[in-house]
């Protein structure tokens, strides 16, 4: 069988795609001084009146210590502390999750391709954060 090489379409079946979605950078640098991030294109569909975000289009990053949301040049806009992530959850074509207290849970809801994606590397990042507070 002969293997053709990626389109470089935006169509949601090309390889070429997957690569534009998910784009890996080694370093971000925002509030919580220089990161290892990976980024997802997701829609932000719902949040909270007090967050005053904008809907549309913008990279969701994922570093060690949190989630960020990031504008085109990936510069952090506002981030939560996996501390202050109460929960998160995905289906196939959303990610979502809660931050606050018992009080007062604000929830984001992002519609992505990624979403099953983003909810692992989220996973992966918490344990990694709790297995070095267990080894220390």
């Amino acid at each position: 069988m002969i293997r053709r090489p990626p389109r470089s379409t935006l169509s949601s079946s090309s390889a070429a795609s997957d690569v534009y979605k998910r784009q890996v950078s080694t370093q971000s640098t925002g509030a919580r001084g220089t990161v290892s991030m990976e980024y997802f294109i997701v829609e932000l569909e719902v949040a909270p009146e007090e967050a005053h975000a904008s809907r549309g289009h913008l990279f969701l990053g994922v570093s060690e210590t949190g989630i960020s949301f990031c504008d085109a040049e990936k510069n952090e806009l506002r981030s939560f502390n996996f501390t202050d992530i109460s929960s998160w959850a995905a289906t196939k074509t959303n990610f979502a999750f809660t931050h606050g207290t018992v009080e007062k849970v604000s929830k984001f809801v992002f519609a992505t391709e990624q979403a099953p994606e983003i909810s692992d590397t989220v996973r992966a990042k918490v344990n990694a954060a709790y297995a070095k507070l267990l080894s220390k």
